[in-house]
């Protein structure tokens, strides 16, 4: 889904796609960057909702674990976002 985003925000899918590369309208590094980003921001939702989870079973063991993928997910998400702006500026009209 993130990539399909990616593509059309970028301009690269004409209306109908019966005038656009059929490889290049949808892997352009804008479409990539905005999928992985989409992967990543789910990753972190994810693991916020089981933190919760596990809070409320009373496992702090794996409390604890989904925190740390929390953390981790929450720092690569950020990382993706600020990769994202060099597609986005190249792509910007």
């Amino acid at each position: 889904m993130g990539t399909v985003l990616g593509a059309i925000a970028g301009g690269r899918v004409p209306v109908g796609n019966a005038a656009g590369d059929a490889v290049t309208s949808w892997l352009n590094p804008l479409s990539l960057v905005i999928g992985a980003l989409f992967v990543a921001t789910s990753a972190y939702i994810c693991a916020v909702f089981l933190v919760s989870d596990a809070r409320r079973a009373g496992a702090a063991d794996v409390e604890r674990y989904f925190t740390t993928r929390a953390l981790a997910s929450a720092i690569i998400t950020g990382i993706l976002a600020g990769l994202a702006l060099l597609p986005l500026h190249s792509d910007a009209r």
